[in-house]
């Protein structure tokens, strides 16, 4: 009855031109789509009559720069659908599917046109990290560009964040793994900043004044500097060194550091002979360093031990202990090995005597036959006279 009537009409109508009649049509499911920028979405047709092995999918961007042609296939469900990715800009998009053959009357099966339109989301347009490390350090300020992902600097610094959005901006923060630091918000810029004192993930949160945020921000991976521990070699004394009446004990030392030291002694105590009774406290004795800075330095000093009292056969146990000059965490020290200086016994003391009197009965004869040979000799030449 269809065929019949529409066979009439074009009879009645003999200067029209009519559509020549398709074996199946196209309609869009998803039709006109709104979007947020970066969002994904599908696109989906579905076909009324024959259902054809594939149909073409045209995109155009809305700067109209490119036409973008793409094939579906009939899923499970007879639906023609293709999945668009991180979506930034405007499309118009629509379906077609063109005859397979040059006999077939009609030429292509096209759909409505359709639009997809996105709405940018705040993103930053300008973004710089400052790193100020610790006065202790000396070292300057370093300004970071957002392409740098890796963050580094001493624990302690003060890091500062500038940025400047697309949009005008409603609020923002810092998320440090799961803690948030509020931005300060002024138009489109913002600024924060905080203390790095651990390793963390940095990501900055925005929201303009339309209450929509920025996607998938770029994570910043923060990590510590080490501030490494001060190096010490001592040159002078040796390990077990034997006091003389002077008691002076001269020090050369060799220090290095990265960053400068704040502290360098003497830490000692004097051991008694076994058959006194007397309880050694460990004391110090400091020594100047005229340069605290100075990053690789040699000290030399003298130690005067006349101070301390010490008797025949007492030993005084010391190492030598360098700080560096780290606030933040506290001061690193190194430690050398122990060390011993010796009071000589009663009976050393006279051993040492008679070694020296002995010397010296030695050397007094050496004279007196260097003397005798002396006085042969004007005697001879007198007598040659």
């Amino acid at each position: 009855m269809d065929s019949s009537s529409n066979a009439l009409t074009r009879w009645g109508h003999p200067n029209h031109e009519f559509e020549v009649p398709k074996p199946f049509s196209i309609t869009g499911i998803t039709r006109n789509i709104h979007l947020l920028g970066g969002d994904s979405t599908s696109l989906s047709f579905e076909i009324s009559g024959l259902l054809p092995d594939s149909i073409f999918l045209e995109l155009i961007p809305g700067t109209k720069d490119t036409v973008l042609l793409l094939t579906m296939k009939p899923n499970s469900n007879g639906r023609y659908t293709h999945l668009m990715e991180e979506v930034y800009q405007d499309y118009r998009y629509k379906a077609f599917s063109p005859a397979n053959h040059f006999w077939q009357a009609w030429k292509k099966v096209v759909s409505p046109d359709y639009y997809i339109s996105v709405t940018d989301r705040p993103i930053m347009e300008e973004f710089s990290i400052t790193i100020i490390p610790p006065d202790y350090s000396g070292l300057p300020a370093n300004i970071q560009k957002g392409n740098q992902a890796d963050v580094k600097g001493l624990k302690g610094s003060t890091v500062r964040i500038d940025l400047k959005s697309n949009r005008p901006l409603n609020k923002g923060f810092l998320k440090l793994d799961n803690e948030e630091l509020p931005l300060t918000i002024r138009g489109k810029r913002a600024a924060g900043g905080f203390i790095f004192n651990r390793d963390a993930l940095l990501k900055i949160q925005l929201e303009d004044n339309r209450g929509i945020t920025n996607q998938n921000p770029i994570p910043f991976h923060l990590q510590i500097l080490p501030d490494l521990n001060p190096d010490m070699r001592v040159i002078q004394p040796a390990p077990i060194v034997e006091l003389g009446t002077d008691q002076l004990i001269p020090i050369h030392l060799k220090i290095e550091d990265d960053f400068g030291f704040s502290t360098l002694q003497v830490g000692y105590e004097i051991q008694r002979p076994s058959y006194i009774e007397d309880e050694s406290l460990i004391s110090i004795f400091p020594i100047y360093l005229e340069n605290q800075n100075d990053l690789s330095q040699e000290v030399k000093t003298i130690w005067n031990l006349v101070e301390l009292g010490l008797m025949p056969e007492d030993e005084v146990r010391y190492h030598f202990e360098v700080y560096d000059n780290d606030v933040v965490s506290g001061p690193k020290k190194s430690i050398s090995s122990t060390f011993i200086a010796k009071v000589p016994s009663l009976g050393d003391l006279f051993t040492a005597m008679e070694e020296q009197e002995d010397q010296m009965i030695d050397e007094l004869i050496l004279h007196s036959d260097e003397i005798d040979g002396i006085q042969k000799q004007l005697e001879n030449m007198q007598l040659k006279c």
